[in-house]
């Protein structure tokens, strides 16, 4: 029973205000440091190291783990904004419509 007094007493430490001040700055910042081109997750907490020395050693654990988080969501914000429709039928991208198209008028089909 002495694990699960353990796991109590680490919520409690998640949840004191501080430390979901920390959550919060550090989710922010990680997005901005993962969605910069060139830097990730890992070299974010490894910039963001030295700022920890500032608080005590749980905060800095979660305020670093809130720094990755945060970067490996933001390293994915560019690839879903730069996401094209690809060969979905009917859409801008696709060669069915126009292989229907030429189907219909009964033109031939070339497939190399």
């Amino acid at each position: 029973m002495e694990v699960f007094s353990f796991l109590a007493d680490g919520i409690f430490l998640a949840l004191q205000p501080v430390n979901l001040a920390l959550i919060l700055i550090g989710v922010t910042v990680g997005l901005f440091i993962g969605a910069m081109p060139g830097l990730g997750s890992v070299n974010g907490v490894a910039i963001l190291l030295p700022i920890t020395f500032l608080v005590p050693p749980a905060s800095a654990i979660i305020f670093l783990a809130a720094i990755y988080y945060g970067a490996m969501y933001g390293g994915a914000i560019s690839s879903v904004t730069s996401v094209r429709y690809g060969n979905v039928i009917a859409s801008r991208g696709s060669f069915v419509p126009l292989f229907m198209d030429w189907i219909k008028n009964d033109r031939e089909i070339k497939l190399t």
